[in-house]
């Protein structure tokens, strides 16, 4: 029995693989005859990073399917249930598995990086101090570009120099600083680097004191202090420019008296300051130089034998005035008048006071006209004593008024005989002329007068 049954088991058996392959074989069955396959159509992908695109496979002899999706760098790019997203520059394959079959689809994704359109610098003019940095930015186009690879050229590098868009200025020149995309873009800055400026410290003259004589010329020599110092510049200025001026050093004695001469750096900090002395060249006088315009009183100066010995010119007659001044005593001086003359004293008045306006009106025009060659003298009109006494005061008003109508001409000197006479006393026999001893003090009184003015 049991061998009957085993017999039968095995015939069932045999039958049912009988009709397994009747059904798998057959003409009729769609797997057999139609297998399922995936492919992707075109050829690689190629993207710019950042894009994305979706990848669809062809699957067929399948009407319901599920895929697996891998990258091969997801680096370069990932997916994402056959959407891929760019990552970065490079290559990737990214296979599509059809789930249930060993059956599966490559595409090669390409993916470029965003190129610059362009490249702009921060400055292209930049001007620095030896020592000094600055830094230099740049800009690229577009903002989403991925390809920023940028390279920096400078055209002098002992000039300045470029490290992580800092320039540091080395040494005084100009350079050129470029720099340039992968693609070819480029900017450019001019550079231009100034010594470091070294600032004066110390101003030191060769003199502590410096004296030179009316109309004379001295160099003060001035050490800017250290010598290695930028600007070197000095500014000079005069304290009294009447008494002496100054020009880059060069001193020029004006007038006797005494100024203080500055030297000031460029940058006004630092500053010296020395004291000048101007002096006259000591003149001796010489009485042949001097010419005497007078009255009465100068007749009878001039007749004394001391003053014809010294040689001078005396142009004067008794009791004259304005009218003669004018019309005699002034052509006559100019006549005998040379380079040699060349100073006038004129002492007129005490015969006509009330002309002192016609007085004032003729020196004035002499001494710009025919006279502004020489120095003139202005003697005052002398005291008067006795029963001529009286007379002092319209004297006094005269003599002031002469004075303040003539002091400011350079070529006019007021002497004043009068005050010194009052002081020191006079001898007149009838009031009005002088004795000899005085005629002799009043001449003494005008060569002090004209010595005083050529010496101090």
């Amino acid at each position: 029995m049991k061998d009957k049954f085993n017999i039968i088991i095995g015939i069932l058996i045999v039958l049912c693989i009988v009709i397994i392959v009747f059904l798998f074989m057959g003409n009729d069955n769609p797997i057999v005859n139609n297998p399922p396959t995936i492919s992707f159509n075109g050829g690689a992908v190629v993207l710019k990073v950042g894009e994305s695109k979706e990848l669809k496979p062809v699957v067929t002899n399948l009407d319901n399917y599920t895929v697996t999706w891998t990258s091969s760098n997801n680096n370069v790019a990932t997916v994402n249930n056959g959407m891929v997203n760019a990552i970065s520059k490079g290559n990737s394959s990214i296979t599509a598995k059809l789930d249930g079959y060993d059956l599966s689809a490559t595409m090669v994704v390409i993916v470029n990086d965003i190129e610059p359109t362009s490249i702009t610098l921060s400055s292209n003019k930049l001007e620095l101090i030896e020592g000094e940095e600055a830094r230099l930015t740049y800009t690229i186009m577009p903002d989403n570009a991925t390809n920023k690879e940028i390279k920096w050229e400078v055209s002098n590098q002992e000039v300045i120099s470029i490290t992580n868009d800092v320039v540091r200025a080395l040494a005084p020149g100009e350079a050129r600083i470029t720099i340039r995309t992968s693609n070819g873009y480029v900017d450019t800055c001019d550079v231009i680097v100034k010594s470091k400026e070294v600032f004066v410290q110390e101003i030191k003259f060769d003199k502590n004191s410096y004296s030179l004589y009316v109309g004379d010329t001295l160099k003060i020599n001035a050490t800017v202090i250290p010598d290695n110092a930028t600007d070197k510049t000095l500014t000079w200025t005069s304290s009294d420019k009447s008494v002496v001026t100054v020009d880059n050093g060069l001193l020029k004695g004006i007038k006797k008296g005494n100024a203080t001469i500055k030297a000031t750096d460029s940058k006004g900090v630092v500053s010296r300051e020395v004291n000048v002395t101007v002096n006259k060249h000591i003149v001796n006088i010489n009485p042949k130089e001097i010419t005497i315009i007078g009255d009465s009183r100068m007749v009878g100066l001039c007749k004394y034998k001391w003053y014809k010995n010294e040689g001078g010119t005396c142009v004067s007659k008794g009791a004259m005035g304005f009218k003669w001044l004018r019309d005699t005593a002034i052509p006559e001086v100019n006549r005998l008048s040379s380079s040699k003359k060349k100073n006038i004293v004129t002492n007129l008045g005490v015969n006509d006071l009330d002309n002192i306006d016609k007085y004032i009106d003729k020196y004035r025009e002499m001494v710009t006209g025919d006279w502004k060659n020489y120095h003139v003298f202005i003697l005052s009109v002398n005291p008067t004593s006795g029963g001529r006494a009286n007379m002092n005061t319209r004297i006094e008003s005269f003599n002031s008024k002469l004075k303040s109508s003539l002091q400011n001409y350079s070529n006019v000197t007021y002497c004043d005989s009068y005050s010194y006479l009052k002081k020191n006393g006079f001898g007149s026999g009838d009031g009005v002329h002088y004795y000899e001893s005085t005629s002799k003090t009043i001449y003494q009184f005008i060569k002090d007068c004209v010595y005083k003015y050529y010496n101090e």
